[in-house]
């Protein structure tokens, strides 16, 4: 569209817009005479009177290009192009609300209308993309806070899951001081029951865990079942120096008063 492709030459030509010679500032000639130059500045071939904070200066050079050649031209190219912007440097730069100023005169009704039209377009496009700005502003908060929240949700899990880890390895400390002294206490009884039970025993451990257990109140000590009337008469009738099992798990059964016989 026409202010879309006059807003990309401004921003093209923006950087050299900025400090033209004050004699430039106007334009006393009309384009279409006179010799080319940028922005129908003054033409000055002595530089040692070129009165300007800097000059704009072609340079037709293409050597180092290849195939289709043609850079020589750009320098031309942009002087011509240059002349459409040449009335508007009344204040020595180019600013877009000249654009505005440019309404007021040397352009068609058509044109008029269509300016005018890419004006409020580009307003309502604006204030669109303000809006749309300010949302995701909005969101980006949101999610900061989620964020924020889940990053202090997350301190807290590993605290906790640190305090787990210290409990546990407190844990198997123990147990494995208790381990140590068991094995200890074990190896001081083993010479004390005789070596048929012990095999009896380690036959039992390896098959089902769990190789003897205390009677208490008439349960196992191995399977937590209750016996029943008929296997307590049994064990009540069986010698102290005789091995009970219980019928259930198979654990060597160890009588005490509190067995419930």
């Amino acid at each position: 569209m026409f202010m879309s492709k006059r807003i990309t030459e401004i921003w093209l030509l923006g950087l050299l817009l900025i400090a033209l010679p004050v004699s430039a500032r106007a334009q006393t000639a009309p384009t279409f005479v006179g010799i080319r130059t940028f922005l129908s500045a003054p033409y000055q071939p002595d530089l040692d009177k070129l009165n300007a904070d800097f000059a704009v200066l072609g340079v037709p050079f293409d050597e180092g290009t290849w195939g289709q050649p043609g850079e020589r031209y750009g320098p031309r190219d942009l002087r011509e192009n240059s002349q459409e912007y040449a009335h508007d440097l009344t204040e020595g730069f180019y600013y877009i609300d000249g654009d505005r100023t440019l309404l007021k005169g040397n352009v068609s009704a058509r044109q008029l209308v269509d300016l005018e039209h890419e004006l409020g377009t580009l307003s309502r496009r604006q204030t669109a993309l303000e809006d749309d700005l300010l949302e995701l502003m909005e969101r980006r908060e949101a999610v900061e806070q989620d964020v924020a929240h889940a990053k202090a949700e997350h301190e807290v899990a590993e605290a906790a899951l640190a305090d787990v880890r210290k409990r546990r390895d407190e844990v198997f400390g123990d147990l494995e001081v208790a381990e140590i002294r068991r094995t200890k206490e074990r190896e001081q009884l083993v010479p004390v029951f005789p070596a048929d039970l012990l095999a009896l025993y380690d036959r039992i451990h390896k098959q089902k865990g769990i190789g003897a257990a205390l009677l208490r109140a008439r349960k196992c000590g191995a399977c937590r079942l209750e016996l029943d009337r008929n296997a307590i008469a049994h064990i009540r009738d069986t010698a102290q120096e005789e091995v009970v099992r219980c019928d259930e798990c198979g654990a060597i059964l160890v009588r005490t008063p509190e067995s419930g016989l």
